[in-house]
């Protein structure tokens, strides 16, 4: 495979965990500290998502976020925030808010209340994206939405000048290999997958770049893993993987958010990088099964 141009939007884009304090607030030293892992590695910071626990945190402890964010990314990294909100008034005046604090790239979910027909879906985009000051990456997450957003909504959905991607968490591999064939060739919109266990495969399709929530973790891992995949050498990209699949197989495999946030942050903790809190209805790790993801965790060797 000839190396390929990057577009605009690409890479790894770590869907940070959102650090906070024994109490539910943002703690400032974790977040500084997880921006300045992921950025080191080449990563791009993506706050807000849904490792990010977006819908548990109040709008305060996301406007603090977004604000502390924006100022300590200072430009060095494009920077991506979720904005979802079922009120489709709310995530239009987060977006102006946001841009105006220095965030780049909004990533927006369906809402979750009401089930959408194509049409409706298409016209939510459609508002939002006509109102937003910053461009939009589409973001289709069924296990969250109970929706998946046909492809023929987001081929239509690609045309408008300020959508600009898609991130598809879908664990359907024949629409991974569909999307792939319909928008790599397309400079004008870029593909993320978000199913970790097949990032290297989606690179080598045809897709823009990753958001693995393990990048929390390892980051520089999934860094070369891209890097490899990009330019379509594959072996090295699938021994990369095979590293990643093991982290994968600790914390997500089998599991859903619930319980892969707290164990995201448990590690983290160990490493020194955040703080172990979540915010209901999660609960973090009693002190028993935090000793056994730890001693797991580190007889992983990576």
């Amino acid at each position: 495979m000839k190396m390929r141009t990057r577009k605009t939007y690409y890479g790894v884009i770590a869907p940070m965990v959102t650090p906070l304090t024994e109490t539910g607030q943002i703690h400032p030293g974790s977040v500084e500290k997880l921006i300045d892992f992921v950025i080191e590695a080449g990563n791009f910071p993506f706050i807000l998502g849904t490792t990010g626990e977006i819908a548990s945190n109040s709008f305060a402890n996301r406007e603090y976020l977004a604000k502390l964010t924006a100022q300590h990314v200072n430009g060095r990294k494009t920077l991506y925030a979720g904005i979802t909100d079922n009120c489709i008034d709310h995530t239009i005046d987060t977006a102006k808010k946001y841009a105006d604090w220095g965030i780049n790239v909004f990533v927006v979910h369906l809402p979750y209340f009401f089930p959408l027909t194509s049409d409706l879906m298409l016209k939510y985009y459609e508002t939002i994206a006509e109102k937003s000051p910053a461009p939009i990456v589409l973001y289709n997450i069924k296990s969250i939405t109970h929706m998946s957003i046909p492809i023929d909504v987001i081929e239509t959905l690609s045309s408008h000048p300020n959508i600009v991607g898609l991130k598809d968490s879908e664990r359907d591999y024949e629409r991974v290999e569909k999307l792939a064939e319909l928008f790599k060739d397309r400079e004008d919109f870029s593909l993320f997958i978000g199913w970790t266990n097949k990032s290297s495969q989606a690179l080598l399709l045809g897709f823009d770049g990753i958001v693995p929530n393990t990048s929390n973790v390892t980051p520089a891992l999934f860094q070369s893993l891209y890097e490899s995949a990009f330019k379509g050498e594959e072996q090295q990209a699938v021994k990369f993987q095979d590293r990643a699949e093991s982290l994968s197989q600790l914390v997500q495999n089998n599991k859903t958010m619930v319980r892969t946030i707290p164990e995201l942050k448990a590690i983290m903790n160990h490493m020194g990088i955040c703080t172990p809190y979540v915010l209901p209805p999660l609960v973090r790790l009693t002190e028993k099964e935090n000793v056994a993801l730890i001693k797991s965790y580190v007889d992983l060797g990576l």
